[in-house]
């Protein structure tokens, strides 16, 4: 939000009117620049928060298939005891 609220005083302050073509298109240009930086930003960190939530899950899952198989050994080697018998 100060980002926001540096950009939005900057343009209340800013006469456009009394600005050259030039200036106008320098600045145009160099707002271009940080809108790309503040999305590039964006989609780091977006990627970093998914990338984080992919981890979760895979654990999630690795315990949870771990839990699984030690179910079936405890069942298959339950029958091999009986097996003998």
């Amino acid at each position: 939000m100060k980002v926001a609220r540096k950009v939005r005083d900057f343009a209340q302050a800013v006469d456009i009117h009394s600005m050259s073509y030039v200036d106008l298109n320098n600045c145009m240009g160099e707002l271009r620049i940080i809108l790309a930086r503040l999305s590039i930003e964006k989609e780091k960190r977006l990627n970093e928060r998914a990338k984080e939530d992919a981890q979760v899950i895979h654990d999630e899952q690795e315990a949870e298939r771990e839990r699984f198989n030690a179910e079936v050994r405890k069942i298959t080697k339950g029958l091999k005891v009986h097996e003998r018998k």
